[in-house]
């Protein structure tokens, strides 16, 4: 009997150094850092330079089909006209640009018309576009296709330099429909910059 003793308390021993074993595995802690950054606001045009505005240029109304003049981001215009088409089109217009400032080497997006563009990709036909109105005769214009080029690209996005500026340069395409009236076709897109 004195051995069975001994063996109930070394059991009873062993479950309670056993039992505060694994309660002692089921707690852990650490410590966590926790970070906040506090970012200079971003903004269009820092310098109160001003946005260069985006423009066509000038042609005639297109006959036998529809006509697309394509404003590239260095001021070229290329016309793209169906086939019969007749129009001459003037051969350069002028690219919107738009500076940008905030906080230095951060990324950021950019928005046409609440649509996220990709740096040096043209916006797909149907993404977004905007209209082109004619006051006078009450006719439009489509433009689309939007390219937004930036002189600081990081890791394919736009960046800010280690000044905290860019510049944002956007072409588009035009699209000039068979028999459109004179006059003179005016519009506005809404660019949002934003961090990322």
């Amino acid at each position: 009997m004195k051995n069975a003793g001994k063996i109930i308390l070394i059991v009873v021993v062993a479950i309670l150094f056993f039992g505060s074993s694994v309660q002692a595995q089921l707690d852990a802690s650490e410590d966590v850092n926790v970070y906040a950054e506090i970012l200079d606001t971003i903004t269009i045009d820092p310098g109160d330079m001003g946005v260069q505005d985006m423009d066509f240029s000038f042609g005639t109304s297109p006959t036998g089909g529809n006509a697309r003049i394509i404003l590239g981001t260095d001021g070229s215009l290329t016309v793209d006209a169906d086939s019969g088409a007749n129009i001459f089109w003037n051969d350069t217009g002028t690219p919107a640009v738009v500076q940008v400032g905030g906080t230095p080497d951060r990324a950021y997006v950019v928005s046409i018309e609440d649509f996220e563009v990709t740096p040096s990709q043209s916006t797909s036909s149907g993404d977004v576009s905007i209209a082109l109105a004619d006051s006078v005769s009450g006719d439009s214009l489509t433009v689309d296709q939007f390219l937004v080029e930036g002189t600081n690209i990081v890791d394919s996005a736009f960046s800010l330099d280690g000044d905290g500026f860019d510049e944002l340069t956007i072409g588009a395409v035009l699209t000039v429909t068979d028999g459109i009236s004179v006059g003179n076709y005016t519009g506005q897109f809404s660019l949002t910059v934003a961090y990322e």
